[in-house]
């Protein structure tokens, strides 16, 4: 994150873990992830006040080891390790051999009547999805996509879907990122590595 970002970063000030949630408070807004298989884990945040409470879920218990370094919250399952940076809430995720997966690139920020970030778009990474379109060619690279379906996979081995009622649009016609213009930052992240196992997780 580049410095001068940093005096208007939103700062992790704790985190507590009940079973699978892990609740994150922050000095501006709050947030949680829960993890709902050992390669899956529902992401949610506000910029301001409170998070609005979820529906109640009963996702099977998940082993996680959390590190809490200088920088980073870092939370480990056999498959994944999500590091939440504590300035700025930027979340990394790699898979437990670490290999990188997907990263966030700016924190969220207010957006019309949403929020919009920017993500990192691996070197030879494609992406598919977000709904049907009239083009011949399905990757979505170069292309500027208003989501129908907000369900996006990417070759690099994930899969994400954002919840909730709204606009949704992703920008890929930068080379190294896209950008996604969502009502809110609530989001499932689903680890494959293939697009079966992918699809496997979604049915959990």
């Amino acid at each position: 994150m580049h410095p001068q970002a940093l005096a208007f970063a939103a700062t992790l000030l704790s985190f507590a873990a009940h079973g699978n949630r892990i609740d994150l408070q922050l000095d501006r807004g709050s947030a949680e992830i829960v993890f709902l298989t050992e390669k899956s884990f529902h992401f949610r945040r506000v910029l301001e006040g409170a998070l609005p409470a979820a529906m109640p879920s009963l996702p099977t218990p998940v082993v996680i080891q959390m590190d809490d370094t200088p920088g980073a919250l870092r939370v480990r399952t056999k498959f994944l390790e999500v590091a939440i940076d504590k300035h700025g809430l930027l979340l990394h995720v790699r898979r437990a051999d670490g290999v990188p997966l997907m990263a966030d690139l700016t924190e969220p920020k207010a957006d019309g009547s949403g929020v919009s970030w920017e993500r990192q778009a691996l070197p030879g990474a494609r992406f598919y999805g977000l709904g049907p379109r009239a083009e011949l060619t399905f990757d979505l690279r170069g292309k500027s996509v208003q989501a129908e379906i907000p369900f996006l996979l990417s070759t690099a081995g994930y899969g994400e879907f954002h919840a909730g009622a709204g606009r949704f649009h992703v920008d890929f016609t930068a080379a190294d990122r896209y950008r996604i213009q969502a009502p809110k930052v609530d989001y499932y992240f689903y680890y494959g590595p293939t697009p079966k196992e992918i699809c496997q997780e979604i049915g959990r």
